[in-house]
C-alpha cells in the first residue's frame, strides 16, 4: 500500500499545481480600461438604437470626450460622470490613458493611418485653471482653442466644423449645425476626431465590383456597388446570422462582419 500511498501523494501535488497554474491572472489597469470602454459602448449603442435610420458613431471617441472631462471635475460629480463612462478613478486614468493610445499606435503598419486628435475650445473669457490644462495636454494631448461662444456662436460653429474637416480629411461633413451652441450658456466644447485609412489584408479586384441587390429590410431593396471575390475564410456560424472576421493589411486590426442568413431587416433580425 505504500506505493499507493506514494502515487496518490503525487496525483495530488500533480493536481495542486495545476490548480494554482490555471488561476486567472488579474487584468492590467490597461485591460480594466479597455473593459470599461467596451461596457460604455453597449450602453451608447443600447440607447441610439432606439432611434430611425442608420447609426454611425465611434464610442472611442465619445469615450475619449467623456475622459477629458471627467478628470476637469471632483466630488459628487466626478463619480457620476466615471459610473455613466465606466472610467476609474481620475489618478488610474491619467496614468493608464496615455498606454492604451501607445497599444492602438502599435496596431497600426504597414502603410495604415490611424488618427486622433483632440482639442478643447473655451469661451475666451472664461479662465481654465493651469492644472487642468496641463492634464489635457499631457494625457490627451489637446490643443485649446478660444472660443466667442457669447457673441458669435455661429462663427464659433464654423471653426469648429472646419478644425473637424482638417483632422478627417472630410470637407463638408459638419459635426455641428447652427443653433447647436448656446451663446448664452456654452463654456467648454471637447473635441475628438478619428481618421482610419487602411487597406485590405486581401484586396478586392476591381473589376469584381458590380451592382448587386441589397435588402434595405424584409421588403424593400435596392442595387449598389458591392465587392466580390471567392476565397477561403473561416467564418463563425451564430444560427440567424454568420460572422466574417476581416483582416485590414498587415496590421493588427479586424473588423466583423455580421451576415443574416435571411433578409428580415436590420431591426427585425436584432429582436431575433
Amino acid at each position: 500500500m505504500g506505493w499507493l500511498r506514494a502515487w496518490l501523494g503525487m496525483v495530488l501535488l500533480v493536481g495542486s499545481t495545476m490548480a494554482q497554474e490555471e488561476k486567472p491572472k488579474e487584468p492590467s489597469e490597461r485591460e480594466k480600461l479597455v473593459a470599461g470602454l467596451t461596457g460604455f459602448a453597449c450602453d451608447l449603442y443600447g440607447e441610439l438604437r432606439k432611434q430611425e435610420g442608420n447609426l454611425f458613431l465611434s464610442p472611442f471617441a465619445v469615450s475619449t470626450a467623456g475622459g477629458m472631462l471627467t478628470v476637469g471635475t471632483a466630488g459628487k460629480s466626478a463619480a457620476e460622470l466615471r459610473q455613466v463612462f465606466r472610467l476609474p478613478e481620475r489618478d488610474t486614468l491619467l496614468a493608464t490613458w496615455p498606454k492604451l493610445r501607445q497599444r492602438l499606435g502599435k496596431a497600426v503598419g504597414g502603410g495604415m493611418t490611424l488618427r486622433f486628435a483632440n482639442a478643447a475650445c473655451v469661451e475666451k473669457t472664461e479662465p481654465v485653471t493651469p492644472a487642468y490644462g496641463k492634464m489635457l495636454a499631457d494625457v490627451f494631448r489637446v490643443r485649446w482653442y478660444p472660443m466667442d461662444f457669447r457673441n458669435d456662436p455661429a462663427g464659433s460653429v464654423r471653426k469648429i466644423n472646419a478644425w473637424a474637416a482638417r483632422k478627417t480629411n472630410q470637407e463638408g461633413m459638419d459635426i455641428l449645425q447652427p443653433g447647436d451652441i448656446d451663446g448664452a450658456v456654452a463654456k467648454l466644447v471637447l473635441l475628438n476626431a478619428s481618421y482610419f485609412k487602411g487597406a485590405w489584408g486581401v484586396a478586392f479586384p476591381r473589376k469584381g465590383t458590380r451592382p448587386r441587390t441589397f435588402h434595405l429590410d424584409g421588403e424593400r431593396e435596392t442595387k449598389v456597388p458591392t465587392m466580390r471575390r471567392k476565397l477561403e475564410q473561416r467564418i463563425a456560424d451564430r444560427g440567424l446570422l454568420t460572422v466574417v472576421p476581416w483582416r485590414i493589411g498587415a496590421a493588427r486590426l479586424r473588423w466583423s462582419c455580421w451576415c443574416p442568413r435571411r433578409s428580415m431587416g436590420w431591426r427585425t433580425w436584432r429582436r431575433s
